[in-house]
Parts: structure tokens; sequence; C-alpha cells
């Protein structure tokens, strides 16, 4: 559950997204 509060950093500083479990499961598979 680490891995959560990583890209969802990660994603507000490389994309400016809003936090969505779309999002994040898009973000988590590119990475």
């Amino acid at each position: 559950m680490d891995y959560i509060d990583d890209t969802q950093q990660k994603t507000t500083d490389q994309k400016p997204k809003p936090k969505q479990p779309a999002t994040k499961n898009e973000y988590y598979e590119e990475y």
C-alpha cells in the first residue's frame, strides 16, 4: 500500500491529474 502514496505524489509531480482509480491504475501500468 506504499506504492499508492508514491504513485499519487509522482503523478501530481509529473502530470496534474485528478486522483482517480483509473488514473492510478494507468500510471502504475505505465511505470
